[in-house]
């Protein structure tokens, strides 16, 4: 039997994130505004199931905003700073299980890249944990899974890493002052 693909929930998962965000913005606790807005507008839902934060729908979203959209990573070479300090970090040990199993973090982060952009992953719950499973469908074939919590701290590492390697472009592209 197969299980419950969690990665049809992120469409409404980043609709109702998005409400939260701005209800607690004006004001009060994540509770309040859950229970404002699941009897407003979900009344299906129920405001006294935990809501994790951050969920699979704000990690998608983190790894498409700090992997997908610069695509100026795609120029970086394999040898390039930020994949030495990837690799100083440990990124790829953070995967619960990879193939290719020698993979370093520069083929990490551009199969990775692939796999989000073209939606080729899949969340599951797994016993109390939600694990994420990525792949690709095209050469280099590559699949990894890591657990929810495992990601958020991936995503630190690479989301801080990454974005700061932006902001030196972009600080380049206007000139320093």
């Amino acid at each position: 039997m197969n299980s419950y693909d969690l990665r049809l929930d992120i469409p409404l998962r980043a609709v109702i994130n998005v409400n939260l965000l701005s209800l607690v913005s004006q004001g009060g606790t994540l509770w309040d505004a859950k229970k404002e807005l699941f009897c407003r507008d979900y009344p299906e839902l129920d405001p006294y199931q935990p809501w994790k934060v951050p969920d699979q729908s704000l990690l998608i979203s983190l790894l498409f905003c700090t992997i997908v959209v610069p695509r100026e990573i795609l120029d970086f070479p394999p040898n390039h700073s930020v994949y030495r300090d990837l690799d100083k970090a440990g990124v790829v040990s953070l995967f619960a299980s990879m193939e290719p199993r020698n993979a370093d973090s520069c083929q990490l982060v551009r199969c990775l890249r692939n796999s989000v952009a073209h939606a080729l992953f899949s969340v599951e719950e797994s016993g109390t944990e939600i694990v994420f499973d990525f792949w690709t469908d095209r050469s280099p074939i590559f699949r990894a899974k890591i657990e929810h919590l495992r990601l958020v701290e991936f995503l630190n590492i690479v989301g801080k890493r990454l974005s700061n390697e932006m902001l030196k472009l972009k600080t380049k592209q206007l000139g320093s002052p």
